[in-house]
């Protein structure tokens, strides 16, 4: 089959989620028929048995044994920079794979060389929808849609990194994950910054992966909840034209300081109602002290930009309020 032939490399980031991570690389064992693949698991210093249960049960898996816990974004580019795939799958621990979920999400780039990204159709365990695609609000909020029969092939702005697929060469040209964003929002970025490029991010509805979703952040919950108001501010710097970041960026800190609505709890946003106002000042510490690299960061996106923030608005893949797209 034609879209068989690129190497696919399957990268998966573990902390601590051996209960989760064996499903997880059972699944995929059987779903894979050819030579073609390659799984690269990187752990983040697990400490529950994870490594020594890829080495004893998957010795077709490459481990990548890091030496303390880098988050999410990092430690895919590592896995990255040690695959050989033209075309990357990344995958969370704690999904669990279906029969042609991989071939589909492939099919999906056919055609058309502008769809660098697609996303399978997350479902959670008993069948709900966990995600149909992520899109942002004119304020530079991400939000979940969950569509029920959502047709295939449709756009989104960008794709959960819990199950995605994009070109290798794509990847590195939008300079892969930015580190800056630990964990959350990282793949917000790289769709938003995929679009802004030219390129286009699709859902790739017959593709199905079950996600039970949010086991590895418990275990980071507090880390989190920085990191969350933090890439927020990253992700509206970064991707909006100057003043209209600046501008958006002053309306949701008032609004987590005076109101803590800028990222309430719903079924759209991750779950960060705790985010206390010490949280909130930390990470507009953190977004002062480091504005000088982030202006050269949004510099390098600028220059790639083909479509501005009023043409994604147009096209639906930035709304005017959270709803489901």
């Amino acid at each position: 089959m034609q879209h068989l032939k690129p190497l696919v490399s399957i990268i998966i980031v573990n902390y601590n989620g051996k209960d989760h991570l064996i499903r997880c690389l059972e699944s995929v064992r059987t779903t894979i028929t050819s030579n073609t693949y390659e799984i690269i698991v990187v752990d983040n210093k697990s400490t529950d048995g994870s490594r020594e249960l890829i080495i004893a049960k998957f010795p077709e898996v490459r481990l990548i044994e890091l030496e303390s816990n880098l988050g999410f974004a990092y430690p895919n580019n590592i896995g990255v920079e040690k695959s050989k795939g033209s075309l990357l799958v990344f995958l969370n621990n704690d999904t669990f794979v279906t029969p042609n979920w991989l071939n589909e999400l492939i099919k999906c780039l056919d055609n058309d060389e502008k769809v660098a990204i697609a996303q399978s159709l997350l479902l959670k365990p008993d069948g709900r929808i966990d995600s149909s695609g992520d899109f942002v609000d004119k304020l530079g909020r991400p939000y979940n849609s969950k569509v029920e029969d959502p047709p295939d092939g449709r756009p989104i702005l960008s794709a959960r990194a819990a199950a995605m697929i994009i070109r290798r060469d794509v990847f590195l040209e939008l300079g892969a994950f930015e580190p800056d964003f630990f964990a959350s929002f990282e793949d917000v970025h790289l769709g938003w910054n995929a679009w802004i490029a030219g390129y286009k991010a699709k859902l790739a509805s017959k593709s199905i992966v079950y996600h039970i979703g949010g086991q590895t952040v418990k275990k980071i919950e507090d880390k989190m909840n920085f990191h969350g108001v933090k890439n927020q501010a990253l992700l509206i710097l970064l991707d909006l034209e100057f003043f209209q970041g600046i501008s958006n960026l002053l309306i949701l800190f008032f609004q987590y300081i005076l109101k803590k609505i800028g990222m309430r709890s719903s079924e759209h946003y991750p779950k960060l109602s705790n985010i206390s106002v010490s949280q909130v000042m930390k990470a507009l510490g953190w977004i002062i002290t480091h504005y000088p690299s982030i202006m050269r960061k949004r510099k390098l996106v600028n220059n790639r930009r083909v479509l501005s923030t009023k043409e994604l608005r147009k096209m639906g893949l930035i709304t005017d309020q959270m709803f489901e797209k």
